[in-house]
């Protein structure tokens, strides 16, 4: 299965014309899921029901990349309710290990395109390497305007598809911090609730690997330049951004030289939180990265309550909320006040165009 080409055929023209939105795949089966769960077992409930055919924003040229950090791909029918109608053809999965059939019988009735990470440490964090994906996919799929990721775990609002495609996206600047990896020790302090010494003493040693790798390179190379780049901009030999990484967009215009920078991280076994914001900050002016602001939950065990952390009013002013699990969802007997909030608050949130404003 391919991605949608940003040239639209004759026949998508014509439907345009007759129809305000582009094709969407998979509309009849997450009709069906939708249904199943959100209609069919809660008749005592008056749940919306969702045109999901013809969605209020849709952004064909953008590929979605949906990054799992363990195989939880039992969870793909419910990411295709939610986002697949704004991203009709061009969404992407990626994790470790297979999509077979026996272990995901849902792919009887969707068509996914899904691709392997081969990098994979149990003694790591999860989704260490998760970067991996992106770099398949910007080689794979050069054909888009960018590349939008997201963690399986992250609930994202559709409205950032209007943001401008030939900028980034990511945290805003006071939520990233500065390191130095030899010594250890943190520059500049992020805003956000997390233990500096935990990324930088943790994870410091394979930065500084990668880094000392970069002589045995072109003078010219990208990732030469990029370290240039960042000792000018930071002024230390060995330093490093550090920031969540939950989701971001890499515009087609730089794209090539992200996955560049990143294939060099790659076999250093550079954190994610530690290569995405590196490259980004070497490879983008700051005036050229769109800030997006969300919403993070890291407390035992609310965490996992997304009944508890989806809030209109912690949410107003923001495009998305890390983490949120699905996976409840899917048991003999789901917890019904996760089914109450999927279907009743995250979906008309999404599906609803005026929602997120009215609570």
């Amino acid at each position: 299965m391919t991605l949608a080409s940003t040239v639209l055929s004759a026949e998508d023209t014509d439907y345009l014309n007759e129809n305000p939105v582009f094709p969407i795949q998979n509309l009849e089966a997450l009709k069906k899921t939708y249904s199943q769960l959100c209609l069919q077992s809660r008749l005592d409930k008056n749940t919306q029901n969702f045109d999901f055919g013809r969605p209020w924003v849709q952004d064909p040229n953008i590929l979605l990349i949906v990054v799992f950090n363990k195989p939880h791909t039992e969870v793909i029918p419910l990411i295709e309710i939610m986002y697949r109608p704004f991203f009709p053809r061009n969404i992407l999965y990626c994790a470790h290990g297979s999509l077979s059939l026996k272990a995901n019988p849902w792919r009887k009735d969707f068509n996914v395109t899904f691709i392997t990470r081969k990098h994979y440490y149990t003694s790591k964090p999860e989704g260490y390497l998760n970067y991996e994906c992106v770099i398949n996919a910007i080689r794979l799929y050069p054909s888009v305007d960018g590349y939008l990721v997201i963690g399986d775990d992250t609930l994202f609002h559709a409205s950032i598809v209007n943001l401008q495609h030939n900028k980034t996206w990511y945290v805003p600047f006071n939520e990233t911090m500065l390191g130095d990896v030899q010594p250890e020790k943190v520059i500049r302090k992020t805003v956000m609730k997390v233990d500096p010494g935990w990324v930088f003493g943790s994870f410091g040693k394979e930065v500084l690997n990668a880094w000392k790798a970069v002589p045995k390179l072109s003078k010219s190379s990208v990732v030469t330049q990029c370290y240039r780049k960042l000792q000018e901009l930071e002024g230390g030999e060995h330093r490093m951004i550090a920031a969540f990484s939950d989701i971001y967009y890499i515009p087609q215009r730089m794209a090539a030289d992200f996955a560049t920078v990143c294939s060099h991280f790659l076999p250093h076994k550079v954190f994610l939180e530690m290569a995405v914001p590196t490259a980004i900050h070497c490879l983008e002016n700051l005036q050229n990265v769109e800030q997006l602001r969300g919403t993070y939950e890291w407390a035992k065990p609310i965490r996992f309550q997304t009944w508890e952390t989806f809030r209109m009013d912690t949410l107003k002013g923001k495009v998305y909320l890390h983490p949120v699990k699905w996976s409840g969802l899917l048991k003999r007997k789901p917890d019904k006040r996760l089914v109450d909030v999927y279907c009743d608050t995250v979906l008309p949130w999404l599906h609803d165009k005026d929602r997120r404003f009215r609570h």
